[in-house]
């Protein structure tokens, strides 16, 4: 695919978005890319007459007739910016805010990556859930325990990594061509690992962008619990939960994700399941999906969850 010059699309999913996080996502946005479509999977408040009321607007609204999950809207998504002739496509989730100069980082390191014969599958931001907030680091799973989440030290430009969350991922739009969309089956969780993953059996490699920051959401809401360590984790609705145990099975059962992730993947399960359904206050509704989640899995069940 031939570009007179890169062009970079933010593609947007939403689902029942809290509008001032949004709007303010898209007044950050606006400066830094050449064109923004939010997909829509089907919210219960019209996200297109929003949009148009705003000044600074996604330049593209699509409404999907029904909720169809995070990976289906990512790709009508991406397929709205190839129709746009775009270079590159920024994925966003609905609730994740970048920096002023964040498109920009990730676009060098991009570019300086590309021009230095790498083959860069994808670069993503560091992330924090408020401006107080730590800077997360990024993942790799073939790390021992401990030395996973990696920061970059002073004068670090980049971080290789072998998995990237999607929002705030920038991917050129020849390397979908060759790795493919998203799995839309999946629906939601584990979705963008199942990218990275079939990205990484076809040769490319994920970075961090250590300059790269944006304000992200994660779970419903924090909490502090002792597990072998104080730790403060993330916790979803019920319904995450049946899709994270049911996609990791799913992906476990898989030839190209390699046996180091299979290999973590396995223990972070077996955590998961303990925390989440056995040792976390009000477990029984999680643990319900949790066990829903693994039987489907084992049945090779994708798609939206049916109760």
């Amino acid at each position: 695919m031939t570009h007179t010059r890169p062009t970079i699309s933010a593609v947007i999913v939403t689902f029942n978005p809290h509008f001032q996080t949004l709007g303010r996502q898209l007044e950050s946005l606006a400066g830094q890319v050449d064109n923004i479509v939010i997909v829509d999977n089907a919210s219960s408040e019209d996200v297109g007459a929003w949009n148009e009321s705003l000044s600074l607007k996604a330049g593209k609204t699509i409404r999907l007739d029904d909720n169809y999950g995070v990976a289906l809207a990512q790709n009508r998504g991406i397929e709205w910016a190839k129709s746009m002739n775009s270079s590159h496509v920024l994925l966003m989730d609905q609730d994740t805010i970048p920096k002023s100069n964040t498109v920009a980082v990730l676009f060098d390191t991009y570019e300086r990556l590309t021009l230095n014969s790498v083959r860069v599958g994808a670069v993503g931001c560091c992330y924090q859930e408020n401006d107080q907030a730590e800077l997360s680091g990024f993942f790799r799973y073939s790390a021992r325990p401990g030395h996973r989440n990696i920061h970059g030290r002073d004068g670090e430009n980049e971080i290789e990594c072998e998995l990237l969350i999607a929002s705030g991922s920038l991917i050129r739009m020849d390397v979908f061509d060759d790795v493919g969309l998203m799995e839309e089956g999946l629906f939601i969780d584990q979705v963008d690992t199942e990218w990275c993953l079939r990205a990484q059996k076809k040769g490319y490699r994920l970075f961090g962008a250590c300059h790269a920051v944006m304000q992200h959401e994660l779970g419903l809401y924090r909490k502090r619990i002792w597990f072998l360590r104080w730790r403060e984790t993330s916790v979803h609705k019920p319904f995450r939960y049946y899709y994270m145990l049911r996609n990791s099975i799913l992906l476990l059962s898989r030839s190209y994700p390699a046996w180091a992730w299979k290999r973590f993947e396995m223990e972070r399960l077996i955590m998961m399941f303990v925390f989440y359904g056995v040792i976390l206050p009000n477990r029984i509704p999680r643990l319900k999906m949790m066990l829903k989640g693994i039987g489907d899995g084992l049945n090779g069940r994708m798609g939206k969850l049916s109760l």
